[in-house]
C-alpha cells in the first residue's frame, strides 16, 4: 500500500510538472495577439455583473458589439463567440461563464452546419483554453477524438510560432500588454472588448450558385446525435 502511494505521488507530481512546461510553452509561443487572452482577461474583471451571453462561432463574435448593444438595452453582456466552436463548446462555455454571474439572456447563433460538426475541431481547443477545474476535463472528453487531442497542448499547437519567440515575448511583457492593450497586426481583425472582435475584412463566398448548393444540400441523418443531445443541454440549462 505504502509503494503504490509513492508511485501515485510520482505520477501526479509529473503530470503538474508536465501541464507546468507547456504553461510556460504556451506563454512564450501563444500569439500575443490571441483574442482568448482578451476575452478571459474582460470576462474576470467583469465577474458577477454578466447578465446576456452571445453563443456561436466566427458569426457570432465579429458581429455583435457588446459594447453598443449594452448602451441601448442597458444590460452587461459577453461575446463567448469563437472560430469553429461547436454546440457541445457552446453548452461548456456558458456553463463556466454562468459559474459567477447572473445570466438572464443567451442568444445563441446556430446553424445545421453546427449540427454535422465531427468531434475533431481544432476551434474545441480554444474554448477550452477559457474553461478550468471540472468544466474544463469534462468538456475536453465531451468534445475530443483522437485526431486533436495534440492541440489541447499548447506547445504543440503553437509549435509553428518559434520564429516569432522573441517578439512575441517582448509584446507579453510590455506594460501596455499586460494593461489589456491590443497589439496592432495586419490581419485586418482588432480585438474591441467583452469577446467582441472588429473586422476589415472582406467575406468573398466566391460562386454563389455554388455556395448556396454546397449550403443547402443535406439530410436530417448528417446531424450527428452527439450535437443534438448538446444543444438540448443549451436549452435545458438555460431553462
Amino acid at each position: 500500500m505504502r509503494c503504490f502511494k509513492r508511485r501515485l505521488v510520482k505520477v501526479l507530481i509529473f503530470i503538474c510538472l508536465f501541464f507546468a512546461v507547456d504553461e510556460f510553452c504556451g506563454f512564450l509561443l501563444e500569439p500575443a495577439n490571441y483574442f482568448g487572452h482578451f476575452a478571459n482577461k474582460d470576462l474576470q474583471e467583469a465577474e458577477g455583473k454578466i447578465d446576456t451571453v452571445f453563443l456561436g462561432s466566427s458569426w457570432t463574435y465579429l458581429a455583435y458589439n457588446c459594447e453598443q448593444f449594452d448602451n441601448m438595452m442597458g444590460t452587461t453582456s459577453f461575446n463567448a463567440g469563437s472560430a469553429a466552436q461547436t454546440v457541445i463548446d457552446s453548452f461548456y462555455y456558458l456553463r463556466e461563464i454562468a459559474k459567477n454571474n447572473p445570466i438572464k439572456t443567451v442568444y445563441f447563433n446556430i446553424s445545421h452546419l453546427k449540427l454535422q460538426y465531427p468531434k475533431n475541431r481544432s476551434g474545441s481547443t480554444v474554448v477550452n483554453d477559457r474553461l478550468n477545474g471540472i468544466n474544463k476535463l469534462e468538456h475536453m472528453i465531451a468534445a475530443s477524438d483522437e485526431t486533436i487531442i495534440g492541440y489541447y497542448l499548447k506547445a504543440f499547437r503553437y509549435r509553428d510560432s518559434v520564429p516569432q519567440l522573441i517578439d512575441n515575448v517582448k509584446t507579453k511583457l510590455s506594460q501596455e500588454y499586460r494593461n489589456g492593450q491590443w497589439p496592432e497586426d495586419n490581419s485586418g481583425q482588432t480585438y474591441s472588448k467583452m469577446g467582441y472582435v472588429e473586422s476589415s475584412v472582406e467575406v468573398i463566398q466566391g460562386n454563389n450558385e455554388l455556395f448556396t448548393l454546397v449550403d443547402s444540400a443535406w439530410k436530417i441523418s448528417d446531424i450527428k446525435p452527439y450535437n443534438l443531445n448538446y444543444f438540448f443541454k443549451i436549452i435545458n440549462f438555460c431553462k
